[in-house]
């Protein structure tokens, strides 16, 4: 059906359904989680959310070793129809973490059909996907903004076709203008950690 849902302090664990293992919309939708965690929920796509045509926002929200048997490890957008990508919408995520998101086929954490991913201030560490979109697929983006995010290592996009962010359309990796990267500083017996934004034009 269609419908939009609204998650605040929630907790989704283990869940295991064909279409979804946390939430369905199967058609126009859209659904917003604040403070909210996915853990080890499976599904054939989209292993914690799946929407045919709608909007994912999510802010300080958590999803841990969600499964797809094919796309989406956690969050999928669109559906496959007549040999053909449908579907569109965005994924708007601040604040929010990705880890250990696996999909068989496309985007270990999240695949769009048609639409952007939006992210800021996001950890995404140890998703995969067996194909493309180890972390993120998108068949059709324009406007992706994934800037200021941290990937796990200080830099995750050394190589063109890295693998990490996946644009079917453009047949290549995409590489954002900025992330964040950590500084290790040893001063005697302490180890202090720190964190700033890398931005690759300037290459500071």
């Amino acid at each position: 059906g269609s419908g939009n849902v609204t998650c605040t302090n929630s907790t989704f664990t283990n869940n295991t359904a064909t279409y979804s293992g946390a939430i369905y919309i199967e058609y126009n939708g859209n659904v917003t989680c604040t403070d909210s965690t996915f853990t080890g929920n499976n599904a054939t796509d989209g292993g914690a959310i799946s929407i045919g045509t709608g909007n994912v926002t999510c802010t300080d929200s958590t999803f841990t070793g969600n499964t797809a048997k094919q796309n989406g490890g956690a969050i999928f957008i669109g559906f496959y129809a007549a040999s053909l990508w449908r579907g569109s919408g965005n994924v708007t995520c601040t604040n929010s973490i990705f880890t250990g998101n696996t999909a068989k086929q496309y985007g270990g954490a999240i695949l769009i059909s048609t639409g952007d991913v939006y992210a800021s201030y996001c950890v995404f560490i140890n998703n995969t996907a067996t194909n493309n979109g180890g972390t993120i697929y998108l068949v059709s983006s324009t406007n992706s903004d994934l800037t200021n995010n941290w990937w796990g290592i200080n830099d995750p996009f050394k190589t063109g076709d890295n693998n990490v962010i996946y644009n079917e359309t453009a047949r290549s990796s995409i590489r954002p203008e900025s992330w964040i990267v950590m500084n290790l500083t040893k001063e005697g017996n302490i180890l202090t950690t720190s964190l700033k934004v890398y931005n690759k034009t300037s290459g500071t």
